[in-house]
């Protein structure tokens, strides 16, 4: 069985927006068999034992009998190998899976993280705000044109490569910014109601003691008065 190594406990303001919600919900799709390590992101980070597994001390982490892997992306990559969602017989397959995963960790993740920590710390430097919400509108753009072609990111069939882009696009929620590419949002209302998703959320709201609903707030909710 699969050990994830996930949170146990983390602030408020980020609950449902951790990146271990990605192994989550991929190996619950992919139908692997897992246990969840959870860890408190004050302390359990910071250990040597953590960091033998993750150098970083990210969550995060993936033990498959003894084989020890971080970092999402190359964690999701691992788990549809494993599961044959992926195959080296495919290679044109495999390399779409590959590249879609590479470019919503490099291509969409860092604007729109910056973009929501901006919101998240009350920023008010908002000519930074406008020049972050222009480049994340222009990588929707795109997006939104290409879902005019299929239901999800590669074609019609759901992939790891879905779950690293919904899980960046629930982050804007509330800010006015997908609302406004209707493929986009309707890509992000298809993919949230999948029943993999919805089982890994409650799992993870009820193993932080979080309020049923709490990780599905956008962070203009969270930050209201």
């Amino acid at each position: 069985m699969l050990t994830i190594y996930g949170f146990g406990r983390v602030p408020d303001l980020v609950v449902g927006l951790t990146r271990d919600l990605r192994v989550l919900w991929a190996a619950e799709e992919l139908g692997l068999p897992y246990q969840v390590h959870a860890l408190d992101f004050e302390t359990d980070l910071r250990t040597d034992a953590y960091k033998e597994k993750s150098e970083f001390g990210q969550v995060p982490a993936l033990d498959d009998g003894g084989f020890v892997l971080a970092e999402s992306g190359a964690i999701l990559l691992y788990l549809a190998e494993k599961a044959g969602a992926i195959t080296a017989a495919d290679v044109r397959r495999r390399y779409e899976v590959t590249r879609w995963c590479i470019a919503a960790l490099s291509t969409l993740e860092p604007p729109m993280t910056v973009l929501n920590l901006l919101v998240i710390s009350r920023s008010q430097d908002t000519e930074m705000k406008a020049r972050l919400t222009q480049w994340v509108e222009m990588r929707l753009e795109a997006i939104d044109e290409r879902l005019g072609d299929h239901a999800y990111i590669i074609d019609d069939t759901f992939t790891v490569a879905d779950v690293l882009v919904v899980t960046m696009l629930r982050m804007l929620g509330g800010l006015g910014i997908v609302e406004k590419f209707a493929n986009v949002r309707a890509y992000l209302a298809r993919c949230e109601q999948r029943p993999a998703w919805q089982k890994v959320l409650d799992a993870y709201e009820d193993r932080l003691h979080a309020k049923r609903g709490a990780g599905r707030r956008t962070i203009p909710e969270r930050l209201a008065p």
